[in-house]
């Protein structure tokens, strides 16, 4: 998994480690569960990547999230304000 994302055994080891083995935007400890490489679609759109693109490692739920707005700041921003709308 590490070679596709331009980065070393190490370099992926270490990676977690500076994460505390953690989800990179949750924070919630990956444990047993499968973990994402996230990187900069703009960077690098094919199926293997430059590696200086790589930002951190995310769960499924914080990877597949961003994936869905597009890594649009603004987007995400709209659906923050969205949530905190219905909010009591």
């Amino acid at each position: 998994v590490a070679a596709k994302y331009g980065l070393t055994v190490e370099q992926l080891q270490d990676k977690l480690s500076s994460q505390s083995n953690a989800c990179g935007l949750c924070l919630v400890p990956f444990g047993e569960k499968k973990y994402y490489i996230a990187h900069d679609h703009a960077c690098c759109s094919g199926a293997k990547t430059c590696g200086e693109c790589v930002r951190d490692i995310l769960c499924n739920n914080c990877n597949s999230g961003l994936g869905k707005f597009n890594d649009s700041p603004e987007l995400l921003r709209k659906a923050a304000r969205y949530i905190e709308r219905f909010q009591a």
